[in-house]
């Protein structure tokens, strides 16, 4: 455990037995979430790509990015015409 400040760029510095502990290391990605029922911030380390891929799709199921998703797939449909 280890505490931290926020800059005035919203930037914080993971304290180094977090990283150590956690093995995050230059370059490492971090999916940041606020649950606001614990008004806490949580990270989780994003080991591959089909971590991500895997909550993106869930985001498109409930259609909140309904209008996103048209436009993602005009510009696939462009870049595939090419």
């Amino acid at each position: 455990m280890g505490f931290v400040t926020v800059n005035d760029k919203g930037l914080v510095v993971i304290p180094k037995a977090v990283r150590q502990a956690a093995r995050i290391g230059p370059g490492d990605k971090l999916q940041a979430n606020y649950d606001e029922a614990s008004d806490t911030v949580n990270f989780k380390k994003i080991r591959d790509v089909k971590e991500i891929s895997a909550s993106v799709r869930g985001m498109w199921k409930d259609n909140r990015f309904d209008g996103a998703r048209t436009s993602m797939e005009d510009r696939i449909d462009k870049i595939l015409k090419k």
